[in-house]
């Protein structure tokens, strides 16, 4: 009878809490932003709502082609596309002047706003932004986002909407809280880029991919500060995603000087920042429309992502530069004004005098001629700061020189995570240019920023140094041989490793390993290898190390990985000790009944683990390879006759 109470309820709470939260008020959907948008251009002075449009309408577009003036340019109304989207209508335009007819539609110049006269009083109103184009087009049409559907965005506020819900927070906090798949794959001990594993499965087609079909402009990355290297590095990140890394540079004094009262209003050029200091790096656009201290811009989103934090600020256009590929502006941020607070299909909004805070990464270079440090300030997002982090290191090392054909590299990477801690990577590589330092720099950034472990953590500050020796230091393992095949337990095992270095005769370097007193007779292996051979055994002897259920467990385990250095000799002894590890809580000397009792009860908690002892040797070098030797321990050896 209890039980059934219970069960009573537990169904009328079930569904007496959707009427609760039926109740309270809701976050407006995106259809009612849409109806309500509607209903507030057909009433306005200022906008002409896109149904009223007539094939030969006639006006014109805002843009600035070259510094900071805003230029028209003609625009002739061709036809309206009805539901080109779901809800969502597509004016197409031909635009003229400024020499468009020679440069087609400029990337860069999305968020152009477009007014048109209306037939009914003779004024000019806005119909909305520049938005969309063709690649290899012979004329400059274009599609244009309706201002409807821009002041639907989320973050502009109209009579009668409502204010945007917060995000909200990922509550995995408990165990069980991280996908296996992504755990394994950030702690793996290869050296690889970890960025791609944060970057959204879903991409946009860019504009300039050549296909036939109406697409949203892409979004020039003026790549100021980078070279033709880093440009290749970052084309290849960004492809697919409607971003085209170009290379840039900054405003000169004088002109910055100029500039400096340069606001954001329709037709300006607007950049979202992405790194500053000694780069800079920007999206740039152009303004739509500015209400209150909101600016909507773009017409096409730059993720998608709605709510966002991102530098916005004014920008300085250089150049226009007309290609038969697809024409694009060079551009620069002038000043960091506000921030870029929402991120839809049909455009963007940002908030002037909104602060953002950004993530401050130093960096070291050592060469032989001297010591160069870089400094700067990237953008806090969770599917390009790894890779931007990459991009600041990338450029730090190959800004005056390239790296020399025969190198060694020694490195650390200290992040400060604040609550849980530092996560510090020391090592070093040889013929492997800069890999391995841009490997143990993503890996925690792209962990601790991925949706797989809920909310993204974003570190405090990034410090990196990096030495650059012209010369390369490997040795590869040859053999290993043991100086007896028979030991007493206590006794010290030695040995003589032989190694190959690099276009010198082979050397050999002597080990040593003291057996434990009390280790039981029988055959044992030693085995003699590098740091990512013993990171493996390691992971298959305590997989309970290298497990993760949440956030803290993940980082722990991201510093295991690292903790082994190239420059090392590891002497490796298996033990027959061991256990089950239910959780991180070791269990030794166990009943079988209870073994397997655990084991099939707590399958997901419970792993069975093997002790060793391993014994580390400095080397001269990066040391890759294994070799193993074998040999017998007896309490009392046979004497030999």
């Amino acid at each position: 009878m209890k039980k059934l109470y219970t069960w009573f309820g537990l169904t009328v709470l079930s569904l007496l809490v959707p009427q609760q939260l039926f109740a309270a008020e809701k976050p407006q959907s995106a259809d009612a932003r849409l109806r309500l948008a509607e209903a507030f251009v057909a009433k306005s002075d200022k906008y002409l709502h896109h149904s009223k449009l007539r094939r030969g309408d006639t006006g014109y577009g805002l843009t600035v082609m070259a510094g900071t003036k805003i230029e028209k340019f003609d625009v002739t109304v061709i036809s309206v596309m009805h539901n080109f989207s779901p809800h969502h209508d597509v004016i197409l335009c031909k635009a003229g002047g400024l020499g468009l007819e020679k440069s087609g539609i400029i990337q860069g110049m999305s968020g152009s706003p477009i007014y048109i006269k209306d037939r009914a009083d003779g004024k000019h109103k806005m119909i909305g932004a520049l938005a969309y184009g063709w690649s290899f087009q012979k004329e400059p049409v274009c599609g244009i986002q309706p201002i409807s559907q821009m002041l639907a965005i989320q973050g502009i506020d109209l009579p009668g909407s409502k204010p945007a819900a917060k995000p909200q927070a990922d509550k995995r906090t408990g165990d069980d809280a991280l996908d296996d798949d992504f755990v394994r794959a950030v702690l793996t001990p290869k050296k690889i880029n970890f960025s791609t594993l944060v970057l959204p499965k879903r991409r946009r087609q860019a504009a300039s991919s050549g296909k036939p079909r109406l697409v949203p402009l892409s979004t020039p990355i003026m790549a100021g500060g980078a070279g033709r290297k880093t440009i290749q590095f970052a084309e290849k990140f960004f492809a697919g995603t409607g971003f085209i890394p170009m290379q840039s540079g900054t405003v000169g004094g004088v002109e910055a000087k100029a500039a400096r009262n340069t606001k954001l209003a329709p037709g300006s050029s607007v950049s979202i920042q992405m790194i500053s200091g000694d780069l800079d790096w920007t999206g740039v656009g152009t303004v739509t429309e500015v209400i209150g201290d909101r600016v909507l811009a773009f017409g096409h989103p730059m993720f998608g992502e709605g709510p966002v934090q991102m530098p916005m600020g004014t920008a300085y256009i250089h150049t226009t530069i007309s290609s038969m590929y697809t024409s694009f502006k060079l551009g620069s941020t002038l000043k960091v004004t506000g921030a870029l607070t929402h991120d839809e299909y049909t455009g963007i909004v940002g908030q002037v005098g909104k602060k953002v805070t950004m993530i401050p990464m130093n960096v070291t270079c050592v060469w032989p001629t001297g010591e160069q440090k870089f400094r700067y300030k990237l953008l806090r997002h969770q599917h390009i700061t790894p890779f931007l982090s990459l991009v600041s290191l990338y450029e730090s090392v190959l800004s005056n020189r390239e790296i020399p054909p025969y190198h060694t590299v020694a490195y650390s990477v200290d992040i400060d995570y604040e609550k849980f801690g530092r996560y510090r990577a020391a090592n070093i590589s040889s013929a492997n240019e800069i890999s391995s330092v841009l490997s143990d720099l993503n890996r925690p950034l792209a962990t601790m920023m991925s949706s797989s472990v809920g909310n993204p953590v974003f570190p405090k500050s990034i410090d990196v140094k990096i030495k650059i020796v012209p010369k390369q230091s490997t040795f590869s393992i040859l053999s290993f041989k043991l100086d007896r095949n028979v030991y007493k337990p206590g006794e010290k095992v030695t040995g003589l490793v032989t190694l190959k270095p690099f276009r010198i005769r082979r050397v050999t370097t002597k080990v040593a390993i003291t057996l434990p007193d009390d280790l039981p007779d029988g055959r044992y292996a030693l085995t003699v290898c590098g740091a990512s051979n013993i990171t493996r055994i390691r992971q298959n002897e305590m997989p309970h190390y290298f497990r993760a259920r949440n956030l803290e467990q993940l980082f722990s385990a991201l510093k295991n990985v690292v903790e082994p250095r190239f420059d090392r000799l590891y002497l490796h002894l298996p033990l027959p000790e061991g256990g089950l590890a239910v959780k991180k809580n070791e269990l030794e000397h166990l009943p079988a009944s209870m073994a397997e009792l655990l084991q099939r009860e707590a399958s997901m908690d419970t792993v069975a683990y093997r002790r060793s002892k391993i014994v580390r040797f400095q080397a001269q070098g990066v040391i890759t390879g294994s070799a193993q030797a074998g040999f017998t321990v007896r309490k009392h050896p046979q004497r030999e006759h």
